[in-house]
């Protein structure tokens, strides 16, 4: 997945931007604190602004409140709004998503990204263990 998006930034001149869904939901938190804010707020604003956004291991956040939620919500509306793509990587299955993260949240990335491509095969790290 990062050749391709590094792919796709050295081909287009664009900007883009690869975390993971824990890394995003720590930024939109650190935000709120004195210590980490800057750092928060600009990665939380910069994952709405980039031309590209990456989320990897989307849904796999266990249990996030309802306020995270909002927080991933309004990433993927303000990329929604203007019409700027999202590409998530996710272990589950499109069914599942919808019920990690809400039909709203997975009927726009539908819209943005296309209909998900499911990828099944050997589990690489479970054979590196």
């Amino acid at each position: 997945m990062m050749h391709g998006l590094k792919t796709i930034i050295e081909n287009t001149g664009c900007s883009a931007l690869f975390l993971p869904e824990a890394t995003l939901l720590n930024a939109w938190r650190q935000s709120f604190q004195d210590e980490h804010r800057d750092w928060g707020a600009n990665l939380y604003q910069r994952a709405k602004a980039v031309d590209v956004l990456f989320i990897d291991d989307f849904g796999q956040t266990r249990d996030p409140s309802m306020k995270a939620l909002d927080a991933i919500d309004a990433v993927v509306m303000a990329r929604y709004e203007s019409k700027k793509p999202i590409m998530i990587s996710t272990n589950l299955r499109p069914n599942r998503l919808e019920s990690h993260r809400g039909p709203r949240i997975v009927s726009r990335l539908c819209e943005l990204a296309g209909e998900p491509l499911v990828l099944a095969g050997y589990d690489w790290r479970k054979g590196a263990a």
